[in-house]
């Protein structure tokens, strides 16, 4: 399945966004996650180890594994040098991944140096 994000690109950073209005970084990866068929509870994904280290009683049905490699409609996580992620995005394929900044809004784009270092990638399961 490789899902349509054209009518999300360009859309505003709003803190704690859910959309369709504005997004924050997380709102817009539930939004993605949802595309491709996967519900995700709303919830703090910042701490280290936060999605991967959750209980299924904390976050509600289901849980994200860390995987080793990203693959389409995996959660990309970005950390810092404290151990606590800072971003979170999602990976589309080809290198490149769609999340949502305080200056640009949602975009696509490649991963590479310029987001810091992955701290996680993880995929939910039910």
């Amino acid at each position: 399945m490789n899902p349509d994000f054209s009518d999300l690109i360009g859309k505003p950073y709003r803190c704690r966004g859910r959309g369709p209005e504005g997004y924050d970084c997380f709102g817009l990866v539930r939004e993605v996650e949802r595309r491709y068929g996967t519900e995700i509870p709303d919830y703090d994904y910042r701490g280290a180890d936060a999605l991967p280290g959750k209980s299924d009683e904390e976050i509600g049905r289901g849980r994200a594994v860390k995987i080793p490699e990203p693959v389409p409609g995996s959660m990309i996580l970005f950390g810092n040098s404290r151990g606590l992620n800072t971003h979170i995005g999602v990976y589309v394929g080809d290198g490149m991944f769609i999340h949502c900044t305080m200056r640009e809004g949602v975009r696509v784009e490649r991963l590479g140096p310029r987001m810091g270092p992955v701290s996680g990638v993880c995929v939910w399961q039910s």
